[in-house]
């Protein structure tokens, strides 16, 4: 597995790619996964490809992956809301593994979705918030214990 951070307009995408077979490949842009076709440069006219690829409609843009606040005490650690926005989904249940740049929550901040990722290695204890909620910037999101 190949990881790449790659830079868009000023935001950085965690691009991983895990597997490539003739002209397909799977990867993975900030914790969702996508199939994406591959053209070989070395192989092509660059000026011909440009042209027939000229987009018809802007491409999706990736969630943005937010670096989390944390809080630790006694073996624990509290995981924040880096931004204030709308909880659009929650990736994980209490009990649930977790290991650094896995997607624990999906905030939505001015139409555009924002991941939040574990910081390290765990199991989730506690989740404070629920689909639907308005969270502030700090608010305590989920607690993961070693």
């Amino acid at each position: 597995m190949k990881r790449f951070e790659l830079l868009l307009n000023g935001k950085a995408y965690l691009v991983e790619v895990t597997k490539i077979t003739g002209e397909s490949a799977l990867v993975t842009v900030n914790g969702t996964p996508y199939e994406v076709g591959i053209n070989d440069l070395s192989k092509m006219d660059l000026a011909q490809m440009m042209k027939e690829s000229a987009p018809s409609q802007p491409a999706p843009v990736a969630p943005a992956q937010q670096t989390c606040l944390v809080e630790s005490a006694g073996g624990l650690i509290t995981v924040k809301a880096p931004l204030p926005g709308l909880i659009i989904d929650i990736k994980v249940a209490p009990g649930d593994k977790v290991k650094p740049g896995d997607v624990l929550v999906v905030i939505e901040t001015m139409k555009m979705e924002n991941n939040v990722v574990s910081p390290r290695v765990g199991t989730i204890k506690e989740i404070s918030i629920k689909k639907g909620d308005t969270v502030a910037e700090g608010i305590p999101l989920v607690v993961i214990a070693e």
